[in-house]
């Protein structure tokens, strides 16, 4: 029986590390994107296609790296998560 982890809260804080990660938002560079902006931009726009991208990129870069995981866990004959526990 597979372990659904989904429930558990170490799952929901790594997920919002990575958003974090994803989005930048502590290094500054989306304020400094900001400070070449009209006084007049569209913001909510363009916070909308920021976090769209980057979910998407997100959900592709996911995709290709379960895919390639999955084809080693079936190559070697054992599961993902012990493919991914190998480094």
């Amino acid at each position: 029986k597979e372990d659904y982890r989904i429930r558990y809260i170490e799952v929901w804080k790594e997920a919002c590390t990575q958003v974090f990660y994803a989005l930048s938002c502590c290094s500054g560079g989306l304020i400094a994107m900001s400070s070449f902006n009209n006084f007049n931009n569209n913001v909510y726009r363009d916070t909308i296609s920021i976090c769209l991208v980057t979910w998407f990129t997100s959900i592709f870069g996911g995709f290709a790296i379960f895919t390639v995981l999955g084809h080693m866990a079936t190559k070697m004959g054992v599961s993902v998560a012990d493919v991914a526990k190998g480094g």
